[in-house]
């Protein structure tokens, strides 16, 4: 159905923002600890797919969704990670390399990430709950109308058992009577 599809692609979106939050911070990390730029290399790629990552994301939630509040938080928690956290944290990096190692800097982009990583848990948490409830309100429909068939077959047995009554007292009676006349002459 459409909700279980609008499910399944919501649950995949959230996951792909988990996967290229990870490709980000690990290539940032990768840099900052080394100093290396190849680590940054995919960087470019990355962030764009983010943000096509994150357009999509909250098409699907903003579309008929129970917690659209929560996707626009989601979102801009993880575009304020790029660009007040992942971003400036290169800039360091290349100008102080040692600043840039600070264990509290380290500190706050576990802090961010984990907090975004709960984020879309719960949202993919809320989603699971409404599929739950949509596969229970199917399956009481479900039930319901295997019901009503069935109490539809017992309706129209029996109306059918009393036409037929009816009928045969109907047809029966005249011939009888007939019977009788002709026994009679």
């Amino acid at each position: 159905t459409r909700g279980e599809e609008r499910a399944r692609d919501l649950t995949a979106a959230t996951l792909e923002l988990e996967r290229l939050m990870l490709e980000l911070d690990t290539g940032v990390r990768g840099f900052v600890l080394t100093g290396d730029e190849r680590f940054l290399q995919p960087w470019a790629r990355t962030s764009r797919e983010l943000q096509t990552a994150l357009r999509e994301f909250e098409r699907l939630t903003t579309a008929d969704s129970g917690s659209p509040e929560a996707a626009r938080t989601v979102a801009g928690r993880i575009r304020d990670y790029v660009t007040d956290y992942l971003t400036p944290l290169i800039t360091i990096a290349r100008e102080t390399p040692e600043a840039a190692r600070n264990r509290t800097a380290f500190a706050e982009g576990r802090i961010r990430s984990r907090e975004i990583t709960s984020l879309l848990n719960d949202i993919r948490d809320a989603e699971d709950r409404s599929a739950d409830a949509r596969a229970e309100s199917a399956e009481d429909t479900s039930h319901r109308a295997v019901w009503l068939a069935a109490g539809g077959l017992i309706v129209s047995s029996l109306g059918i058992v009393f036409f037929a009554a009816y009928l045969a007292r109907t047809i029966a009676r005249p011939v009888r009577d007939v019977a009788d006349a002709s026994e009679r002459l």
